[in-house]
């Protein structure tokens, strides 16, 4: 509770089944996430995959790769920023932005989802 109004970031390498949190941004520099809950005050960087778990931020994400072929649940959710996939994100991973909901249906390539008319989550394919 006393540290509510510091500003921290978290350095990780890769998260599995892990808990993490931060009133900053979150850095996942290597490998990814597996079944990982991480919630941001800032910003989401993962420099490589997120299978499983739910990433929340307040923030931008950006991501390597999201979900994996199996379906394995995955969601990435943020209030304010956009969603940025750099590779691929996979069937059944569920995209939130700005309380709005897009279930993805498909493999997609390099895309940004974004909320900026405020009422449906909009695709730009990159």
């Amino acid at each position: 509770m006393q540290l509510q109004n510091v500003s921290a970031d978290v350095y990780v390498d890769y998260s599995f089944n892990s808990i993490i949190a931060a009133t900053n941004n979150v850095y996942i520099a290597d490998k990814g996430c597996f079944n990982s809950k991480i919630t941001a005050g800032g910003n989401i960087y993962i420099n490589g995959i997120i299978r499983g778990g739910e990433v929340n931020a307040k923030g931008n994400i950006l991501v390597k790769e999201a979900g994996s072929e199996t379906g394995s649940k995955t969601i990435l959710q943020t209030s304010s920023g956009k969603i940025k996939i750099f590779n691929k994100i996979y069937d059944g991973v569920v995209v939130y932005i700005n309380n709005r909901l897009l279930k993805i249906t498909g493999t997609m390539g390099p895309v940004i989802f974004s909320n900026d008319d405020g009422e449906q989550v909009q695709i730009k394919y990159l």
